[in-house]
Order: C-alpha cells, then sequence, then structure tokens
C-alpha cells in the first residue's frame, strides 16, 4: 500500500484545493474530491484518477472503489453520488400534470435535501391498483436536481423541495402494462440501508414512505428500465409563462387566446381556474407595486422616482403555468432586467432565507420586503 507522508498528502490536498475553488461545475468538484482520495489509497488508484470522468459514478465495476473511497469519505466529510427514491401519490401525479407539470418534489423529510446533490436523480413511483385487484407498482418521474428550497410557510406538502432540470428529467405515463411493474425489479434495488426484497405487493408502498438513498447499481438499473417507458408529453404541454404573467397582469383579453391553444394538457378546471384569477392577479399587482413604490425587490431599483415610470413587473415565484397558486405568498415584484433573467435562467426562490438561487450558483437576497415570510427549518 502506497502512502504519501503527510507533508505530500498535504500538498496534494492544498494543490486541488486551489483548483477546486476555481470551478462551479459540480461534477468537476466531485471529481476533485475523488482525485484526492485516490491518491491516498494506492498507485493504482493514482493512475486511475486521470482516466476519472462522470461514469465511473455509475459503473457497478467500480463499486468496490467506490466503497473503499465511501467510508473515507464519510471521515472527511465528503460524500459520493447517491440517487433517491420517493414515493409519490398517484392523485397528486395526475394533479400535477392536469395543473401544468411542476418537475419539482416536496417532503416533510430534511433527507430531501441532506441525502442529495445538484445533478443527482430523484426517483418517483407509485402504486396503482392493478387489473387481478393486487397491487402494482409503476415509476412516474425521474427528476435530475437543479435546486434545492424551502417551501412557503404553511405550506401543506412539507417545507423541503426539489427541483428538476426540465431539460433532462422525465415524467412516465402510468399505464396499467404488466410489462410496467417495478416491483420485481425495486426487490433487486441495492440501497443504502436494507432492502426491498422481502417486502409483498401489499407492504412496499408502506417500506418506503421513507426516501430512500438507492447504490450506484440500483441507479443504473432504475435508468436501465425507465429507458423502455413511454415518456408522459403531457408534462411539456404547459403555457409559456411569461407571455401567461403579461395576460395575467396587463392583458386580461389574450388570457382566453393563450388557454384555446388545445395543445395545452390543462384540465378544464384548471383553465377555468386561471381566467377566474385574473381580476385578483391585477389586485395583487395593484397592491404590491403600492407597497414597494413600484421599486424592484432585489435591487431596489426605483423606475417611478428616475424616470417617472412604472416598469416593475409581478413575477410568480412558483409559476402560474406550472401550478403555482394566485397570492400574494407567490409574487415578488422585480424591475424588468431581473425578471428577464429570473426567467431566463429558471431561477428558483427560497423561503428559508427569502433568496433567489439561479443555475450558476449565484444567490440574490431579496433587498426590499414587507410581504413575504420565512419558514425557518432545522
Amino acid at each position: 500500500m502506497y502512502c504519501m507522508d503527510n507533508r505530500g498528502r498535504w500538498a496534494a490536498a492544498m494543490r486541488w484545493s486551489f483548483l477546486y475553488s476555481g470551478t462551479d461545475n459540480e461534477t468537476e468538484k466531485r471529481l476533485f474530491f475523488v482525485r484526492i482520495a485516490c491518491h491516498r489509497v494506492s498507485p493504482i488508484l493514482t493512475k486511475m484518477h486521470h482516466g476519472v470522468n462522470a461514469e465511473i459514478f455509475r459503473e457497478s465495476e467500480a463499486v468496490p472503489v467506490l466503497h473503499w473511497l465511501g467510508c473515507r469519505c464519510v471521515v472527511l466529510g465528503l460524500r459520493l453520488v447517491m440517487d433517491l427514491l420517493a414515493y409519490w401519490r398517484i392523485d397528486n401525479y395526475r394533479r400535477d400534470i392536469e395543473g401544468g407539470a411542476g418537475f419539482h418534489f416536496n417532503s416533510r423529510q430534511p433527507r430531501l435535501h441532506t441525502a442529495i446533490e445538484i445533478g443527482e436523480t430523484l426517483w418517483l413511483f407509485t402504486r396503482l391498483a392493478g387489473k387481478s385487484g393486487l397491487s402494482e407498482y409503476r415509476l412516474l418521474a425521474r427528476l435530475v436536481v437543479r435546486s434545492k428550497t424551502i417551501n412557503a410557510p404553511g405550506y401543506r406538502y412539507g417545507s423541503y423541495r426539489v427541483w428538476g432540470d426540465r431539460a433532462q428529467s422525465q415524467y412516465y405515463q402510468a399505464t396499467l402494462a404488466p410489462e410496467h411493474d417495478v416491483y420485481e425489479l425495486f426487490r433487486l434495488l441495492a440501497m443504502d440501508s436494507g432492502s426491498l426484497k422481502d417486502c409483498t405487493r401489499a407492504t412496499m408502498a408502506q417500506a418506503v414512505q421513507t426516501i430512500r438513498g438507492l447504490k450506484p447499481e440500483g441507479s443504473k438499473l432504475l435508468a436501465s428500465f425507465a429507458a423502455q417507458l413511454p415518456q408522459e408529453r403531457r408534462a411539456l404541454a404547459v403555457a409559456d409563462e411569461v407571455a401567461l404573467e403579461k395576460a395575467l397582469a396587463r392583458e386580461p383579453s389574450q388570457l382566453p387566446l393563450i388557454l384555446e391553444d388545445k395543445s395545452l394538457a390543462y384540465s378544464v378546471a384548471t383553465k377555468a381556474e386561471l381566467l377566474r384569477s385574473a381580476p385578483r392577479n391585477r389586485q395583487l399587482v395593484d397592491e404590491l407595486n403600492r407597497l414597494y413604490g413600484g421599486r424592484c425587490q432585489l435591487c431596489g431599483f426605483d423606475s417611478p422616482t428616475v424616470y417617472a415610470v412604472d416598469s416593475a413587473e409581478s413575477h410568480h415565484i412558483w409559476y402560474r403555468s406550472r401550478g403555482g397558486p394566485d397570492t400574494a405568498e407567490n409574487l415578488a415584484l422585480l424591475c424588468p432586467n431581473h425578471h428577464t433573467v429570473v426567467h431566463a435562467t429558471d431561477a428558483t426562490f427560497d423561503y428559508a432565507k427569502l433568496h433567489f438561487v439561479f443555475p450558476n450558483g449565484r444567490v440574490e437576497p431579496l433587498c426590499l420586503n414587507r410581504h413575504l415570510k420565512r419558514r425557518p427549518v432545522g
């Protein structure tokens, strides 16, 4: 076993720490951790680290090495990639599709935040009543996590939320086709603790009420199975949020035209609720403008004073086009520049710290706030 002296180890660690601090890429950061650990293990792994890429975290051949590294990473306060498996009630899944698929998941369990990182995958599944009367299980979604936020105070489905990257995530159709049943597959999944091999069809749903961690070979097995599932295209059939916000706030005559698009997946009830909400939305926007004097909550830009023009725009923190509520707690007043950037980057909002979270890791707190309340956690 090769072992550098302490001075050599610290020199290597400091060298990679310097490189680590210069990258914002989460995958590259993890690779730096593995490279440092590889230098600590043996000459074989020292050579191996030069060829490390993102796939090593998913390949079963690397599991013994990663297990060894994982034990050391725990000691170092580091971690390896771990995907999660969680239960999603079928009625909530259907409501999500019909109200505008949000590509997010909520829970009361802190594990939804502590056990998964940006770029890792949350697998969602449900239980259905099969044709034979027995319980059957279906994969509903694969969310590649792009952001983790805390929900607004009083949100009924818990404090913790993860947002999926819509370009990489998928929803799957909840069919009754027997070949889509994942019961037997789940019994084979390698998990971070315990297994589902002894679960019956009646008890499996209860066994995963606690969010479970998947080992790399378990994730690979699920990904292989999911590749042959029919995707739920309705999850992508939502209105353009920028156009919808503009119609709700300033151009109500455009709202029926937007919702008449037959390609949209909204239910009749969702479309009716959006139409009814227009007057209330305009009232809320007027109230926010009065409350903040037309200033941007993010940068404080005061167009009424500078230009004698009201330019601030209302922003739905959780998009109305994707199921967000029409409440003051779901609205922020932004200048056109910030509003454009928030939409262009699909930035999320955290109610614990009252700041926007951007995909590049940048966070921007509100500089003006008189109506949004924090939701303390932990």
